[in-house]
């Protein structure tokens, strides 16, 4: 993320696997693997939530990240 120049405390990255985010830990928020063939998968779903009350709150995500990971 740093190579393209962004704004780190407006990017929230979400991936199946810590290593994706490895350079910017306080970014990351994993979420459970998928593979496509489970009909029944709601985790992104479920996530959305989340990603809608970060996207109305105010300052840097990644200090509300370490919050929401607390619980």
């Amino acid at each position: 993320m740093k190579l393209i120049d962004s704004d780190l405390s407006k990017i929230i990255m979400i991936d199946n696997s810590t290593i994706s985010f490895k350079l910017n830990r306080d970014n990351g928020m994993t979420i459970k693997s998928w593979f496509g063939d489970d009909e029944d998968d709601k985790e992104l779903l479920q996530f959305m939530q989340t990603l809608t009350f970060l996207y109305y709150k105010k300052g840097d995500v990644r200090n509300w990240i370490k919050k929401l990971q607390k619980y």
